[in-house]
């Protein structure tokens, strides 16, 4: 049975591939949208998510919630020949001042364990906050932390975090990791990670930063930056954090 249920899950997703490269071709979809479905890893599971957002299909149904015999008809937007206005910009709005953002996960708890974190992770795609590294909130792979989880289910494993008590970018290309410069600056255009100086009050986003940082994701070169900061800098994170 287990067997033929993943067939059957397999198939489906490569249905939905299809489908979505179909509506690509037909209807136009964003050069965003293609360079997500053209690094789509149709081999795992959590691709279902990101198939779901670019069909444009319900948001809240997960592959496993899905049963051979309750399959939707098709949708009337395949009928209409059209589809719903996509995001353009998939990212949240920061503030200007990096204090606002501290003030803001100070006592947000994290979306999948509900408890404040020691340290929070604020994903730049959606806005949710989750635990980094913590042992008690880990994914579904034990071995995987709640960041590396969250962008599997919220971007097809490619996601930036921004960590408010380090200071630093977390970027996700699962299960790979890495720490880059956040895009908040002090008065003279210099980074401050870990917050070792004390201007934290004063820290203003810098826009071309956080252009490239949108970029990256935009291209799907999360993968690509990752090994190529670990390669210039020898600083490597052995775990999916």
């Amino acid at each position: 049975m287990e067997d033929t249920e993943a067939f059957v899950l397999k198939q489906l997703l490569e249905f939905l591939t299809f489908a979505a490269w179909l509506c690509a071709a037909l209807w136009g979809f964003s050069q965003q949208e293609r360079n997500r479905l053209t690094f789509l890893e149709s081999e795992r599971s959590e691709s279902f998510a990101m198939l779901v957002a670019l069909l444009r299909l319900d948001a809240n149904v997960s592959i496993g919630d899905l049963q051979v015999n309750d399959l939707p008809e098709p949708l009337q937007v395949f009928f209409q020949g059209e589809l719903t206005e996509a995001t353009a910009d998939p990212f949240i709005q920061l503030p200007k001042m990096y204090l606002e953002i501290l003030k803001d996960v100070r006592k947000r708890p994290c979306s999948a364990c509900g408890r404040v974190p020691e340290e929070p992770a604020l994903c730049l795609l959606c806005g949710a906050l989750v635990c980094l590294g913590s042992k008690a909130c880990r994914g579904a792979d034990p071995l995987e932390g709640q960041c590396t989880e969250h962008a599997r289910r919220c971007s097809s494993g490619q996601s930036l975090f921004l960590l408010p008590f380090m200071a630093q970018i977390l970027a996700v290309s699962a299960p790979d990791c890495c720490l880059w410069d956040c895009p908040y600056v002090d008065k003279n255009g210099e980074h401050n990670p870990y917050l070792r100086r004390p201007c934290a009050m004063s820290l203003t986003l810098d826009v071309r930063c956080w252009d490239s940082l949108r970029q990256i994701f935009t291209k799907s070169a999360v993968r690509r930056e990752i090994f190529l900061y670990n390669e210039k800098t020898g600083q490597y994170i052995p775990n999916a954090l």
